[in-house]
């Protein structure tokens, strides 16, 4: 999952509370992407309220503002399931109690409203295109799969639309970390703009790579090495892999991104490192040969640390350590050395990887006859 913004959710059984001030990943088997419906179809009761006060450490008292569904009336108190509420004092979500398979979510912010009710309704349906860009943005897999299948079926029609939402939203996402799954809605329009190949959709991918050569370089600050690629990364990741998807497009944008990988630097050389690879644009091994530069080793190998920790985030620990192993190999800086190294240990610790072992042949063994195939 990739979000932006403040989320706070409860999950599972132990209904802890997560409060995200930036980029996070979940794991693909338990996220809020999959099993938002199902936790709000799940529930009876779902309304919005202000927390009063903490009973204990898992249930809070909250004052009913507004009700989404059940029968809890505007000025009611309830006792409801908020774990840190003394924290929150004062401040309003959406509660619900949902009976789903974990994980499952009680609290939610208030910007979940609008897709709350999209998901009661028994037959969800969207009125015009202006509600399936909102929807094609939403959370749940449930609503986000519905707003692609009406913009699908009407393209054409929804292409000036989305290009407008990327234009509107892409200038906040990449400013600021406080756009509710800020990158996550830039990844689903850009995912519907080229759910069918058009003249428009490639000439704004291939403005967007453009942009790359002229944001000049941005310095990276080595005491305090961030854990993820910058919102552009993730878009320019979303970029790459969709445009794979098309014929024509994925040429051009192959051989464009080769044309400028070599001219950039610093923390735009990092992103466009963590997007090739991960997007499987290129092979490690080809874009180290065009940052060999003693200047690039450095953004190399922290592009690699960024793919490495998103690949673990997703359980593909094969492609993790290739990609902390190829960054240890070519970092330099000190900071970013240690980072790498704390990395691949946490990982071994949770995921040990296969011993490697190159024992002699078995003298035994090396004559005998080879099967015939």
């Amino acid at each position: 999952m990739n979000t932006s913004g403040k989320c706070i959710w409860a999950a599972g059984t132990a209904a802890l509370l997560f409060i995200l001030p930036g980029p996070a990943v979940a794991c693909p088997h338990c996220n809020i992407h999959n099993y938002l419906g199902s936790s709000v179809k799940s529930s009876t009761n779902i309304f919005e309220a202000t927390i009063l006060r903490e009973i204990d450490e898992k249930t809070a008292e909250v004052e009913v503002t507004k009700t989404l569904r059940g029968g809890h009336k505007a000025g009611g108190k309830v006792q409801t399931v908020m774990y840190g509420g003394k924290n929150h004092i004062g401040k309003k979500f959406i509660f619900s109690d949902p009976t789903s398979w974990p994980p499952k979510f009680e609290v939610l912010p208030l910007e979940c409203e609008e897709e709350i009710l999209f998901l009661l309704q028994k037959e969800p349906a969207i009125k015009d295109m202006k509600e399936g860009v909102r929807v094609v943005q939403m959370i749940s897999v449930q609503a986000q799969g519905a707003g692609r299948k009406y913009i699908e079926e009407h393209h054409e029609a929804a292409v000036p639309l989305l290009i407008a939402e990327l234009n509107s939203l892409a200038p906040q996402v990449f400013s600021t970390n406080e756009v509710f799954f800020g990158e996550y809605r830039l990844g689903k329009l850009f995912e519907a703009l080229l759910v069918k190949p058009t003249d428009a959709g490639k000439q704004y991918v291939l403005g967007q790579l453009e942009v790359l050569t002229k944001r000049g370089s941005s310095g990276v600050d080595w005491k305090s090495i961030p854990y993820g690629a910058t919102s552009r990364g993730v878009f320019l990741r979303d970029i790459l892999k969709e445009a794979q998807k098309q014929k024509e497009l994925s040429p051009l944008v192959l051989k464009r991104m080769q044309e400028i990988y070599p001219a950039l630097a610093g923390l735009e050389l990092a992103d466009a490192t963590y997007a090739m690879v991960l997007s499987g644009s290129e092979k490690i091994e080809t874009l180290q040969a065009k940052a060999a530069a003693a200047d690039k080793k450095d953004p190399f190998a922290l592009g690699l640390y960024f793919a490495g920790n998103y690949a673990s985030s997703w359980w593909a620990h094969e492609q993790a350590y290739k990609c902390w192993d190829a960054a240890a190999e070519h970092a330099v800086n000190l900071e970013l050395r240690k980072k790498i190294a704390e990395r691949i240990k946490d990982s071994e610790g949770f995921f040990k990887r296969p011993e490697k072992t190159n024992k002699p042949p078995d003298e035994n063994r090396k004559n005998e006859p080879r099967p015939v195939n």
